[in-house]
């Protein structure tokens, strides 16, 4: 079943605010910097929800323009004293169509930005993301031997001491990395 215009903007713009809404409460929670908290799998599958919606309406949208150009094309049929006002209107509802894609393509691209788009990165920024985690790899590598050699000359293998080297900094690299993995893979999917 196919929206009319004013249906499919009221449904972007409620879809714009409550990202809106949704990104201004992410950035003042005090829980939203935890890992793994439930909250947070609810946020971006919500989010996640919002990006198939507008995905849906884009597509709606550039059918809607594919068939106004078809009707475009056979204007010529219609009788002459009538082709003017058929012409103005494809030209209205076309320009209402260019609008709404306009719109859905700009709060698809802000949901793209508080997410990250792997599709945007440059070579550079996956080769940045591939050295930091060569680097986290080499460190692992290193504090772990350099760790279970040291527990085994003094004592116990095994205790509850974090590993050298593991620090918050060398986790943004890690996440940066399985974040554009897991968009490739999504990419390949739609």
């Amino acid at each position: 079943m196919a929206l009319s215009s004013t249906a499919i903007r009221i449904i972007l713009d409620r879809i714009e605010a409550t990202i809106d809404q949704k990104i201004l409460s992410q950035s003042v929670a005090t829980k939203s910097k935890r890992i793994g908290d439930p909250q947070q799998d609810e946020f971006w599958g919500q989010l996640v929800l919002y990006e198939q919606d507008l995905r849906r309406i884009l597509r709606q949208l550039v059918g809607r323009q594919i068939a106004l150009e078809n009707e475009r094309s056979l204007l010529w049929r219609i009788p002459r004293q009538y082709r003017y006002s058929a012409r103005q209107s494809v030209n209205d509802r076309e320009s209402a169509t260019l609008d709404l894609v306009e719109q859905a393509e700009a709060i698809l691209r802000k949901l793209m930005e508080l997410s990250g788009d792997a599709a945007t990165m440059k070579p550079a920024d996956w080769e940045a993301i591939g050295e930091k985690a060569m680097e986290l790899a080499d460190k692992l590598d290193h504090a772990l031997v350099h760790t279970v050699v040291q527990q085994v000359q003094k004592g116990p293998a095994f205790t509850s001491t974090a590993l050298p080297g593991l620090g918050l900094d060398h986790l943004a690299p890690l996440v940066g990395l399985l974040i554009a993995y897991i968009m490739s893979k999504r990419k390949r999917r739609n």
